[in-house]
């Protein structure tokens, strides 16, 4: 049996000698892997809208003055509240033009107090006694010793302890009081009437020219 079945393997493997060797097959490609899609790009971000410019503020409407009216429903009196500042005026120039005759609103200026007259020369005059010498004095050593004392106190009492003030000192001294309470009395006073006079001058200045422009 080993014989026979050696001789069936040797047969077999004869006969596959004799046939050729096939190729292998080739293997098949690999498929090609697909492309990987492209990202999509990202979109653009929309630009912020511009912010809306500020509307300009409406400017306040100017009132027109109305002095005329208010002149002639009532004078201008001065009160505690603030005046208002008159508009400003042009300057005109004063000599092209001629000054423009303003009415007789206030009392004409008092004229000028007359010029003190002239002092009269004294006429020369004969002494009536002559200078009296030393020898001719006609009172005594004593006499004229008291009365040296006496002009001596004069003086001293004059300048009140104070050394150099002298009578012109002293009446200047006892008017500063005198001078402060009348102006304290009467400035408030004076102040407000020249204040209220220049107020009423300026603004009928101003009405006349608006009139004349008019």
């Amino acid at each position: 049996m080993e014989e026979i079945l050696a001789s069936i393997r040797k047969i077999i493997s004869e006969d596959g000698e004799d046939e050729p060797q096939k190729a292998p097959e080739p293997e098949p490609a690999p498929e090609p892997e697909p492309e990987p899609e492209p990202e999509p790009e990202p979109e653009p971000e929309p630009e912020p809208e511009p912010e809306p410019e500020p509307e300009p503020e409406p400017e306040p409407e100017e009132e027109p003055l109305e002095l005329e009216e208010e002149f002639e429903e009532e004078p201008l009196e001065l009160e505690d509240e603030v005046v208002e500042e008159p508009p400003e005026l042009e300057l005109v120039d004063m000599e092209e033009e001629e000054p423009e005759e303003e009415e007789d609103d206030f009392p004409p200026p008092p004229p000028p107090p007359p010029p003190p007259p002239p002092p009269r020369p004294e006429p020369d005059m004969d002494p009536i006694m002559p200078a009296l010498s030393e020898d001719d004095r006609i009172i005594s050593d004593r006499t004229e010793d008291f009365g040296m004392h006496q002009f001596a106190s004069l003086e001293r009492s004059i300048r009140m302890g104070q050394a150099g003030e002298t009578l012109e000192d002293i009446v200047k001294g006892l008017l500063k009081p005198m001078l402060r309470g009348w102006l304290d009395e009467n400035l408030p006073g004076l102040v407000e009437r020249l204040v209220q006079e220049e107020i009423q001058r300026m603004a009928h200045r101003a009405r006349k020219r608006w009139d004349e422009e008019d």
